[in-house]
């Protein structure tokens, strides 16, 4: 039944949805390969990107040998991108724009934006100079022969932030005043140190920090040194053959090391935001005060005109929660997880959120879905219908919902259940709205919208007219309207002089006034009950509260025309002014001057061409008894449907070949991976002399059908693996031995529900299971004769749950049962190198990973002693995990960092045994560890563990231990 389930409801791939059909357009520099109602803006994509190539080649220099491929994916409902260089220049573009006050809201045309930021990273990483580059002609595109790459994360995002930033005036993350608030706060309180910025970062701005202090740092260079040092600077990067050679570039350019450099940065910051700093408390500072200390992303609140109030608890310590603050209450209470601060609130039909799931294992959208606020319970409304915002009607007899396809909204009508009714209205291509408001009087909505020749501004749509009105006409931005209980006034916020706070927009006059005063930022502000107050969403230095003003009085208002006052950076509009809804897209401007025609064909996607390898290693190995010489490669799709990987060795002293080759193919249902390996093992005496070899050749296959959803993954394989080891060669006199083979046929099926917060130190809150279930004689028909018999049958089950604080108490079952003659369980050992890996990676694991699995870790126990050695086998392990210390420091070269330690004392028990039902005669043992996690090449994580365990029974022992990688 779980095998009928799991095939009937979904599709296997894990990368992109096999239902798609997919296209590549060429142009001289770019493959574009789109899907399925992408053309428009695959043609769109490639005449920005032809211009974008002019552009950054110009500024770098450097031009790709190869052409670079870009995949479009709208079947995301959020803004992002990546690039990669490795097996080709391939950037993976996210269509879908930001729609709210956000770091990369602030854009002309998404797109452009996007592949100024993407090409940038592909363009600077892809550049060699010198010996990486003579080297490169030889080997190809291995990793270490693309210097640029190996600095840290902040300057590569930092030069890429950067040129996104010179595009337009005034446009990208560099001139962004939601960054410049983050850097203001950094200003304000300490200003991180490079130790800190090189490190991948949890502390807060978190994940930002690369971005934040990258583009400010390069903004710095161009100011103090000029554009030309700053292309000098790469250039000088670009021939290092030793790796992480950060100081000595910079001394080759600026004469200072990264360190000093930093410092004259670190004075710039300060130089350039303190007299805002001064001059916003100059005006004197009004700003709430603030009821909740959770930090990071928690805000959005929402109110009732009964005086409670709702919103988002995003801490990363947990799930995000939807929080109520009842009337008279200073404690908020939980009432369930919610993944979205995009709801609304209903006094008898509850909250309204849209947010994002997986949609056939592989989409997320956004799906809308109503949170009973009393008992918790929530019911989702739709599904795959990629719903992004919504707002209940007065009576909450209806919705109205925004729909985002190809970056262009629709305004759509629903049935409180969710139904479809009618399309209120069409955008314009790349018109998107955000933030809607249904009026108290169910006449109309309020929202922000975004059109090319505008921007974001604030319009109020008229049910019963269909038409849309301007309530403000800004260069500025502006957010997240609310109207007021009695429907007189929105609230919104906007920046207007650089800063965002909470402005009271009057709709009967058009007048604007200003409301808070803050040095970080005010947003997404709600009307207390007796409308004479707000609470609003504030910035400080851990991120976003709740704040609460309690009466909220105008300090500035729009000066009225024809009088003496300076003129507003914001104005309003005549409220009877309606839209063109027919807005021709703008020129792109500052790249139009680049004259081009772009030339292009358009072909079915296809793989054959694209999967051919693009480097190679080469390996050498000598011993007394072997030489081995051979090289390695690999090689993808851009749409990854096929993978491999290829070893191939010659011992020149034996004559005989060996080598692994791993495929992996993810298009349709099931996903597949395929492994063979062929080893050469050499035996010797106790005199360190040859006695022989034997070949060891291992075959696995693996089918896997996901089930993926954000809360539960489950995942259903099938799996072949035969291993076997014979003689090859014999010294004299040596006998010979058996051949032995372990062929098994397998199927298994695993579970996640457990989550890994940013800030956490281990995974928490929730369970993984994998069971097994193995037959030892199901292929003696195809590979002969088997050394077992029999059947294996295996539960390994992981329990953990939060403490709170980051504490977490972990449990582990394992239990084995095997019949007839098996391949043996075993126990001991400090690591047994299985971590349970969540289905959602299923296919990027080792074949090996999911059968023929035997060797389970008993710590303060050696492994192979023959009392822990059977048929039949039962572990259970129990920690409690504790933070220590949360560090992010790290040095500059060599590029070592330490993210932060934390223990664990634990206690195991366990055997192994031949026959029987019983379980009995348990190896206990107990210890503690401390955990490190490094970073190494300033982005590669790295679980280092000190572990000390005491065998209390038979063959225990005392033992010190140092392993890579996590417990369990």
């Amino acid at each position: 039944m779980i095998f009928v389930a799991i095939t009937k409801t979904s599709h296997a791939a894990f990368t992109h949805d096999p239902s798609l059909t997919w296209q590549t357009l060429t142009t001289p520099h770019f493959q574009i390969h789109y899907h399925d109602d992408e053309n428009k803006l695959a043609h769109e994509v490639a005449d920005i990107a032809e211009k974008a190539h002019l552009k950054i080649t110009r500024f770098f220099n450097w031009v790709p040998d190869d052409i670079t491929h870009i995949v479009l994916r709208d079947r995301t409902d959020f803004a992002n991108g990546f690039a990669s260089p490795i097996p080709h220049n391939t950037m993976t573009l996210f269509v879908t724009p930001p729609d709210d006050v956000n770091i990369i809201g602030n854009y002309h045309n998404w797109l452009e934006s996007l592949i100024i930021h993407e090409y940038t990273h592909i363009v600077h990483i892809d550049k060699a100079a010198g010996i990486p580059r003579n080297l490169r002609d030889i080997f190809g595109r291995v990793s270490i022969l693309f210097p640029n790459s190996l600095q840290p994360l902040w300057i590569l995002e930092g030069i890429a932030t950067y040129q996104e930033s010179r595009l337009v005036p005034g446009i990208g993350r560099g001139n962004n005043n939601e960054f410049k608030t983050k850097m203001r706060l950094e200003v304000a309180t300490k200003i991180k140190p490079i130790s800190h910025v090189n490190q991948p970062n949890v502390s807060w701005p978190a994940g930002d920090t690369r971005y934040l202090y990258g583009v400010y740092f390069f903004n710095f260079l161009e100011e103090q040194y000029g554009v030309e040092k700053i292309k000098t600077w790469v250039d000088e990067y670009s021939d290092n053959i030793l790796p992480f050679s950060i100081n000595s570039a910079a001394k080759s350019t600026f004469g200072k090391n990264m360190a000093t450099l930093w410092q004259e940065f670190s004075q710039y910051l300060q130089l350039k935001f303190e007299p805002d700093i001064k001059a916003i408390k100059a005006k004197g500072l009004v700003e709430g005060q603030q009821i909740t200390r959770y930090g990071y992303f928690t805000g959005y609140p929402r109110s009732l005109a009964n005086g409670d109030i709702y919103f988002l608890k995003q801490d990363f310590l947990a799930n995000p929660k939807l929080m109520l603050l009842a009337k008279g209450k200073t404690t908020a209470e939980e009432i369930t997880s919610i993944y979205s601060g995009r709801f609304d609130i209903h006094p008898t039909a509850g909250a309204l959120v849209a947010q994002i799931d997986y949609i056939d294992n592989v989409n997320l959208l956004s799906d809308l879905h109503v949170i009973n606020t009393t008992t918790g319970k929530t019911t989702q409304l739709t599904r795959g219908k990629r719903y992004t915002h919504a707002s209940w009607s007065p009576g909450a007899k209806q919705i109205v919902a925004v729909q985002t396809i190809g970056g262009t909204s629709e305004l759509h009508l629903l049935s409180s259940n969710g139904n479809y009714h009618q399309t209120l209205w069409q955008g314009q291509q790349h018109e998107i709205i955000s933030a809607l408001d249904w009026a108290p009087d169910g006449q109309s909505i309020v929202a922000a919208i975004w059109r090319t020749k505008d921007h974001w501004n604030l319009e109020q749509f008229n049910l019963a007219t269909q038409q849309w009105k301007k309530l403000t006409d800004t260069p500025e931005s502006e957010f997240q309207p609310q109207f007021s209980h009695d429907g007189n006034s929105v609230l919104y916020s906007a920046d207007y002089d650089g800063v965002y706070n909470i402005r009271r927009l009057m709709l009967d006059t058009g007048e604007i006034t200003t409301l808070t005063n803050v040095i970080g930022g005010a947003l997404s502000a709600t009307p207390t009950a007796d409308g004479r107050g707000i609470y609003y969403m504030g910035a400080n230095t851990n991120g976003t509260d709740i704040y609460h003003l309690t009466v909220a009085i105008p300090i500035s208002e729009t000066p009225k025309p024809g009088t003496d006052a300076p003129p507003p950076l914001h104005r309003p509009v005549n409220t009877q002014q309606t839209v063109d809804t027919e807005t021709q897209l703008t020129p792109f401007e500052n790249l139009d001057s680049y004259k081009i025609s772009t030339p292009k064909s358009i072909s079915a996607y296809s793989a054959i061409g694209k999967i051919t390898p693009t480097t190679w290693f080469p390996l050498i190995e000598i011993t007394e008894e072997r030489s081995e010489i051979g090289f390695t490669t690999f090689g993808s799709d851009p749409l990854r449907w096929h993978q491999y990987s290829l070893f191939y060795g010659y011992d020149t002293d034996n004559r005989w070949s060996l080598g692994a080759l791993s495929y992996r193919y993810d298009r349709w249902n099931p996903a597949l991976k395929l492994f063979y390996q062929r080893d050469i093992l050499t035996n010797l005496n106790d005199q360190n002399e040859l006695i022989r070899f034997r070949n060891s050749d291992t075959l696995t296959s693996e089918l896997i059908f996901p089930h993926l959803s954000r809360d539960r993954q489950w995942a259903l394989h099938f799996g072949v693996s035969v291993e076997e080891e014979s003689d090859k060669k014999r010294g004299i006199k040596t006998p010979p031995l058996k051949t032995v083979r372990d062929g098994l046929l397998g199927t298994a099926i695993s579970f996640n529900s457990s989550k890994r917060y940013p800030r956490g130190i281990s995974t928490e809150n929730g369970q993984r299971f994998r069971a097994v279930v193995e037959d030892s004689e199901a292929l003696e028909n195809i590979f002969g004769d088997n050394d077992f018999s029999g059947q294996v049958y295996t539960l390994d089950w992981r329990a953990l749950i939060s403490l709170g604080h980051k504490h977490v108490l972990a449990a582990r079952l394992v239990w084995g049962w095997g019949t007839d003659s098996p391949n043996r369980f075993r126990l001991g050992g400090s690591s047994d190198g299985f971590f349970l890996s969540p289905p959602s990676v299923a296919l990027s694991t080792s074949t090996t990973e999911v059968f023929n699995k035997r060797d389970y870790a008993l710590r303060g126990y050696p492994e192979g002693l023959p009392n822990l050695i059977g048929r039949r086998m039962a572990l259970t392990e129990l920690e409690w995990r504790f933070p220590v210390y949360l560090l992010e420091k790290g040095i500059m070269a060599p590029p070592i960092g330490i993210h932060q330690f934390h223990g664990t004392l634990f206690y195991s028990a366990g055997n192994a045994w031949e026959k029987g039902n019983e379980l009995s005669d348990l190896s206990h043992s107990a210890g503690v560890e401390i955990n490190t996690e490094l970073v190494l090449g300033y982005f590669i994580p790295l679980n280092l563990r000190l572990g000390y365990a005491h065998g209390f029974d038979e063959g225990g022992e005392d033992k010190t231990y140092l392993e890579v990688g996590f417990s369990f």
